[in-house]
């Protein structure tokens, strides 16, 4: 069977169409960078963009999601590859529900940044196999060998119950 120019074009196209899909990202999220960047500036904006303030953390939470899309670039790629080359195209709801995630999950940590205390949880501590809230009361689960952190818990000021 020989190649054919036609093929090997289509080919080729569905290969850089694959590429282009989290190239589209790139735009929307580096805009973002640099627009929560400017409205930190404390030369621009003054005592308004000072650290501390409520605009300084949104926008240090804002700066934190928008930066997703290139610390996690290499998967993105990863996940765009094959769904370009995927002959449906629902498959690139794959990828828009991974950057969504990741989105969420940056988003959180640029909040627990700042704001961890609210929580009760020591951002600042290594992941690891402890538990990361300042809570002495904090449970051990035997049966997994690891902490139990029970949000409802840490929010409301409710006693852990012991799993069974």
């Amino acid at each position: 069977m020989a190649l054919s120019k036609d093929v090997i074009m289509q080919n080729m196209q569905r290969f850089g169409g694959a590429m282009y899909t989290p190239v589209i990202l790139f735009a929307f999220f580096g805009l973002t960078v640099a627009v929560s960047i400017v409205c930190k500036n404390t030369g621009l904006l003054g005592s308004i963009a000072a650290q501390g303030t409520v605009w300084y953390d949104f926008w240090y939470v804002v700066e934190q999601g928008a930066w997703t899309v290139f610390a996690q670039m290499p998967i993105l790629f990863a996940i765009a590859v094959p769904i370009g080359f995927a002959k449906k195209e629902p498959a690139r709801c794959a990828m828009e529900s991974f950057v969504i995630y990741m989105l969420f999950n940056y988003f959180i940590a640029g909040f627990l940044t700042l704001h961890a205390d609210m929580f009760g949880v020591d951002y600042s501590q290594a992941a690891g196999s402890r538990h990361g809230t300042r809570d002495d009361r904090q449970r051990q689960d035997a049966r997994h060998g690891h902490a139990r952190c029970d949000l409802y818990r840490l929010l409301h000021g409710v006693p852990a119950q012991p799993l069974l």
